[in-house]
């Protein structure tokens, strides 16, 4: 199954999603997140982590990975996942007052479809994808 495919008969899905933090310790809550997903999405393909510049003029640099994998899963149930975990590692409104990003966890594909374009164009984005949809 290609990147852009749905195997309605399987009822899978294709998710792609960013990983990101601006922490002290965004190395580990990137590759810790990557570790959750590949919990989330058995069979799971991540990339590479990186480090990017803030979007928005932020001071702090961020790094990033993305994540590809096949699910069962509806869009709605990962998203949420996906926000409990940020909120269980620490993403609230102190943190985002703070300009402190402990994790960013977001669906930007969802069945070959750019579901965040903002996101989809930016490097933080862009970096980890191709590195995957090239091997």
């Amino acid at each position: 199954m290609n990147m852009g495919e749905h195997n309605a008969a399987e009822g899978r899905s294709t998710v792609v999603i960013s990983f990101g933090s601006n922490t002290e310790r965004k190395g580990e809550n990137v590759l810790e997140a990557l570790e959750w997903f590949g919990a989330l999405v058995p069979g799971a393909r991540v990339s590479h982590i990186y480090e990017t510049a803030a979007v928005g003029g932020g001071s702090r640099p961020y790094m990033n990975a993305v994540g590809i994998g096949s699910t069962d899963m509806c869009l709605q149930s990962i998203t949420m996942a996906a926000k409990a975990y940020e909120q269980n590692h620490g993403r609230d409104h102190e943190s985002r007052a703070r300009g402190e990003v402990p994790i960013d966890i977001d669906v930007v594909m969802w069945n070959g479809l750019v579901s965040r374009p903002h996101d989809f164009n930016c490097d933080f984005f862009q970096i980890g994808y191709n590195a995957l949809v090239t091997v």
